[in-house]
């Protein structure tokens, strides 16, 4: 017997927020509520603009800093996950034309589901758009997607883990279902 559970989150980076006109960097791979973000080029792997930056786009986002990198999401935990949707939007201000973002999740059970996204370009500082995933990004070992030129930022991933519980946590589920079986019989009576 084991018994699935689903947790829903949603990776804002809120933790990386800084002011000023400047970036915070930041290491790959880099660790946040059970994900890992992996650049495949560097360990100086991420950039977050901060509040005063014009590139801001309203929220606390990153960026793979280089350019034909592919960033990776994976379950620190190994479990399977499923991304229902993500927010993107232009790096730079005054981005003319669209860029196409291509998401590859690797299914756990092997093979793989894609997904392009068309992010606006802008006219003044970045706006966000929010993208939304189709339901075959389910039971995924992991997320890939490449850096384009010009650079594109992502945060807001609506993410949902996939875990079994521990072998111990089942056995004591049982043990209480079956310490229930005689109260029952009793108000049956």
């Amino acid at each position: 017997m084991s018994a699935l559970t689903a947790h829903a989150q949603t990776i804002t980076f809120s933790g990386q927020a800084c002011t000023g006109s400047a970036d915070t960097y930041v290491s790959s791979p880099f660790d946040i509520q059970g994900f890992r973000f992996t650049n495949s080029k560097s360990s100086f792997g991420f950039v977050t603009p901060c509040s005063g930056n014009p590139v801001y786009a309203g929220a606390t986002t990153l960026f793979n800093v280089y350019i034909g990198a592919t960033t990776t999401l994976t379950s620190i935990a190994g479990a399977p996950f499923s991304i229902s949707s993500i927010s993107l939007a232009p790096l730079f201000t005054n981005t003319p034309s669209p860029q196409n973002i291509i998401f590859t999740g690797m299914l756990n059970a092997g093979g793989t589901v894609t997904q392009t996204f068309s992010v606006p370009g802008s006219s003044g500082a970045p706006t966000l758009t929010n993208f939304a995933f189709s339901s075959e990004f389910t039971n995924l070992s992991s997320l890939q997607f490449g850096q384009n030129d010009p650079y594109y930022q992502f945060t807001n991933l609506d993410l949902n883990v996939t875990t079994t519980p521990e072998p111990g946590t089942l056995a004591l589920l049982g043990t209480g279902l079956v310490g229930l079986v005689p109260m029952v019989r009793r108000r049956r009576v």
